[in-house]
């Protein structure tokens, strides 16, 4: 059991105790207070130091340690104060100080700290009673008095209210303590000062090619600025600032070029930056741009493409040479070209550009070329270059033979043009004529062909001169031309169509010719002679402005005169070169009539210039000379046109609906023909498991399909040519409306309809029922015969109403046009039919004609739908200027298809072997074998 002595002890030490307690807590506090104050005063300043004027990251550093040095120097000499303060004598003597114990307490404490210390009985008994005395008097204290909580509020409300302030004061610059407190936190990381100031920096950090430049833009915002610069530094280079342009408000831009190395850049303006970036460099090489040079072989005769790969890639003949140039941002060491079936790689030996470099290739298969690159330190391109190639063989030439034509008829002692066109698409290296006497083996005649360079194109022709030959007519020569390439690999060929030539009599070629030319080469003559008298006329009347300023009663001068001479004899050349037209009329009955107004026209031009022959003696005789000359002149030429010009444009109006008319009525004949051998089907139902009548019935349907085509395009022929009607002419009112009308109860009617009837049952193999709609459409063609005599009878009646005086030349003109006996009328609506060659007229396909006639000038317009006359006078390719040549439209489909080697007939044997002696002679090879 515890003694009164311990228990006296006991409750000193527990008021001591709790005192120490007391002050060890608020010490500590207060302490730790003042040493967060001191933390707090020092980074702070620091931070608003470093706001202004940008601090380094040392400084910095420094800071932050020094605060940290004075946060523990306040810690630690708060806590030795407080340990000093809580020694248990210093503890009693504050006790003694609060209680006024004088001393008592702290006698009792240092007693109760020595109590084991060896004494007499007296002595503890002694300090017994001074300790409970302590005891007593340390009940009577308070701890919270003892230790004020002032000793820790003042440094703390002193921190709270530092703390305070400085939040405010950051609340005026937005983002500046979170700025500063980073700064502070990491001073070594890229944190940009507190500035109101912002930057937008695009890209930011990123990696550019090397080699290539780099685009900086950014955006300020916050502040408005009137100088950016962009610093930058690469490798152990300085820093270098870079002004950047203003693109538009608060935009600006700069650019950093030639990148070879890792670098970093930022943007500053005034005080404010934004923090760095990095620049990463691409060392990989890139492909920047290719080209390609297209070399096609030799013989292909073409140059070379260089440029930019296609689209679509490249088409090239086999040893067709690629050579194909990269560019890139490295120096390089090699090009690859790699494809399905093979890899090739090219060293760079580009010493001017170490960045280009290039491979060749041969083209010989259709491939996909891949290309890459490789640098000088070894490193392969990610990306590559396709390139797709696609060999095109060599086409076959063709060869065409335009003339003579494919059906054509030439007299036995004509000339005829061989004109052939042959094309390749990479060139001729020769031509061949083909010719051939009544189906015997066609020979070749080599024709002149340029062998350097070659052409892709070859336009070449030979004349052949009949005559020599001695053919007759009906004998018939085919002629075809073959043309050859100039392939290394292999000539190739190609051949034209077949033209036939038909021997002809005199007889039969002028009736052709009449046919197919006498309109317009009458025109012709009228037309050449009134252009004449209007070159007279213009000069007439410049020689008028001249001398409308000049004295009548002055003095012509001797210019004048001249004048006047040189005028009068060309009048005099102008009106014998007349009388050379009016020499040689046309066998047309329209024409010989009006042949005398060319002898007319002739006078009137020698009138004229007898009106000159007398030399003036003053501008006034001058000028009256001239308006009798120009009187007479247009007097003459007046009398030609209203006699002449009119009367042979007049018919050239109304001959078109005279053909047509006897084209309508040969359709009819046709389908009426058509009809007839039709009805051998009549009783063929189903001609499906009959294999002739199936190919009879395909026959006829195509026979009725050609015929139904023809109706419709003679409907708008017909159509055309009341079109080309003058307007206002009452003579032609009669014509245009009969026309018209004929036009219309045609379309109207179910000729058509029939005709598609026969059309569809054919193609249903079914003969009873287009036997019957072909019959019916005969019927309903032939109804409208009389209304298309009546079309005729129109065109016929317009010819006197035109001019009685001239009606029964024009009438007897139309006849021969139409190729009808002089002794037909025209009016009267009754078509002879016409014989031999001729009979053909009025059919689709152009013929050929090629001859000569002592009645024929040469034509100054076309008879070959625009094109100059082959083989005739305008050709001007040496062949005589009585060979003719025009193409004259015939129902004839025949064309050949090639050379024949079919042995020439019994009877012409002995023909043909003289031909072709002949032949070997011209070509100067001896007798064929």
């Amino acid at each position: 059991m515890r003694t009164a002595s311990q228990f006296r002890a006991r409750a000193l030490t527990i008021h001591i105790d709790r005192a120490r307690q007391r002050i060890a807590a608020m010490g500590w506090a207060a302490a730790g207070a003042r040493a967060a104050l001191t933390l707090a005063v020092l980074l702070v300043a620091a931070m608003a130091l470093d706001a202004f004027a940008e601090l380094p990251a040392l400084i910095r550093v420094a800071a932050v340690v020094l605060a940290g040095v004075g946060f523990t120097l306040i810690l630690i000499q708060g806590f030795l104060t407080t340990v000093k303060h809580r020694a248990p004598l210093a503890v009693a003597r504050q006790i003694d100080q609060q209680t006024q114990a004088r001393g008592e307490v702290v006698g009792g404490t240092d007693l109760l700290l020595n109590a084991n210390a060896p004494s007499s009985a007296l002595t503890a008994g002694l300090a017994a009673i001074a300790i409970e005395r302590a005891a007593r008097i340390a009940s009577r204290s308070d701890p919270i008095r003892l230790v004020p909580a002032s000793v820790v509020a003042l440094p703390v409300f002193t921190l709270l209210a530092f703390l305070l302030v400085s939040l405010i004061a950051s609340g005026f610059f937005p983002g500046l303590l979170s700025t500063q407190f980073v700064r502070f936190a990491d001073p070594f990381g890229d944190h940009p000062p507190f500035s109101f100031i912002r930057f937008d920096v695009s890209p930011g950090s990123t990696t550019a090619v090397f080699g290539k430049s780099l685009d900086v833009d950014v955006t300020v915002s916050g502040g408005a600025v009137d100088r950016v610069e962009l610093v930058s530094r690469f490798g152990e280079q300085q820093e270098a600032p870079l002004p950047m342009f203003q693109l538009q408000a608060g935009v600006w831009r700069a650019t950093l070029t030639n990148l070879t190395t890792p670098g970093d850049y930022f943007v500053r303006a005034v005080s404010a930056r934004s923090r760095h970036f990095g620049i990463n460099i691409l060392t990989k090489p890139r492909i920047e741009a290719t080209e390609i040079t297209v070399t096609p072989p030799d013989y292909a005769k073409r140059g070379a493409y260089q440029g930019a790969i296609p689209k679509e890639g490249i088409a090239a003949l086999r040893g067709t040479k690629l050579e194909i140039r990269v560019a890139s941002n490295r120096p390089l060491r090699s090009i690859e070209l790699s494809s399905q079936d093979a890899r090739a790689r090219s060293v760079n030996a580009n010493e001017a550009d170490p960045h280009v470099a290039a491979a060749t290739h041969l083209v010989t298969a259709t491939q996909t070329l891949h290309v890459s690159v490789t640098d000088v330190q070894g490193q392969s391109s990610d990306e590559t270059v396709d390139i797709p190639v696609k060999l095109v063989p060599d086409a076959n030439p063709a060869a065409h033979l335009t003339q003579p034509m494919a059906r054509s008829f030439a007299t036995p002692d004509a000339k005829l043009i061989a004109e052939v066109h042959a094309d390749d698409d990479y060139g001729v290296a020769s031509i061949n004529l083909y010719r051939s006497l009544n189906d015997s083996t066609p020979l070749p005649t080599p024709l002149d062909v340029p062998k350097d360079p070659a052409l892709s194109r070859v336009d070449t022709h030979t004349v052949i001169d009949l005559a020599p030959l001695e053919l007759k007519p009906g004998d018939v020569i085919k002629l075809f031309a073959r043309a050859q390439d100039n392939d290394p690999a292999g000539s190739k060929g190609g051949a034209s169509g077949v033209s036939v030539v038909s021997i002809i009599s005199q007889a039969e070629f002028d009736d052709l010719l009449v046919q197919q030319k006498g309109i317009e080469a009458m025109q012709s003559r009228y037309d050449q002679a009134s252009r004449r008298i209007e070159q007279l006329l213009k000069q007439i009347d410049d020689l008028q402005k001249n001398l409308q300023a000049a004295d009548g009663a002055s003095e012509a001068s001797e210019e004048t005169k001249n004048q006047l001479d040189a005028l009068a004899r060309d009048m005099k050349r102008q009106a014998d070169e007349i009388d050379k037209i009016a020499a040689h009329p046309l066998p047309l009955e329209l024409d010989k009539v009006l042949n005398p107004e060319l002898t007319k026209l002739a006078n009137a031009a020698r009138t004229a210039a007898s009106e000159l022959s007398s030399t003036p003696s003053t501008s006034g005789e001058a000028k009256r000379s001239l308006e009798k000359a120009k009187e007479a002149l247009g007097a003459g030429r007046k009398d030609l046109k209203q006699n002449a010009q009119d009367a042979s444009e007049h018919l050239e109006r109304i001959l078109p609906l005279l053909q047509q008319q006897q084209e309508f009525i040969d359709l009819t004949r046709s389908q009426r023909d058509l009809a007839d051998r039709m009805a051998a089907e009549r009783n063929t139902r189903d001609a499906s498991n009959d294999p002739r009548a199936r190919q009879r019935l395909r026959e006829l349907e195509q026979e009725q399909l050609k015929l139904s085509r023809r109706l419709d395009d003679l409907l708008d022929a017909i159509s055309d040519a009341v079109k080309q009607l003058p307007e206002g002419d009452p003579n032609l009112e009669p014509l245009r409306t009969t026309a018209r009308d004929f036009v219309g109860v045609v379309r109207a009617s179910p000729a058509w309809s029939q005709m598609q009837d026969v059309l569809s049952a054919t193609a249903a193999l079914d003969g009873t029922t287009a036997s019957t709609k072909a019959a019916a459409a005969a019927e309903t063609l032939e109804s409208f015969i009389g209304q298309c005599n009546g079309m005729g009878e129109q065109a016929g009646e317009c010819l006197p109403k035109f001019n009685p005086s001239l009606a029964s030349a024009m009438s007897k003109t139309a006849s021969q046009l139409m190729g009808k006996g002089s002794g037909s009328g025209v009016g009267n609506g009754t078509l002879g039919s016409a014989g031999g060659a001729s009979a053909a007229a009025g059919g689709s396909q152009q013929i050929g004609l090629y001859g000569s006639t002592p009645t024929m000038t040469p034509s100054s317009r076309s008879g070959n739908g625009g094109k100059s006359d082959r083989g005739g006078a305008s050709d001007g390719r040496g062949t005589n200027a009585g060979d003719v040549s025009a193409g004259l439209n015939l129902p004839m489909e025949l064309r050949g298809s090639g050379a024949s080697d079919v042995p020439a007939p019994p009877q012409y044997r002995d023909r043909v072997g003289n031909y072709f002696r002949r032949v070997a002679e011209e070509l100067g090879e001896g007798n064929p074998k």
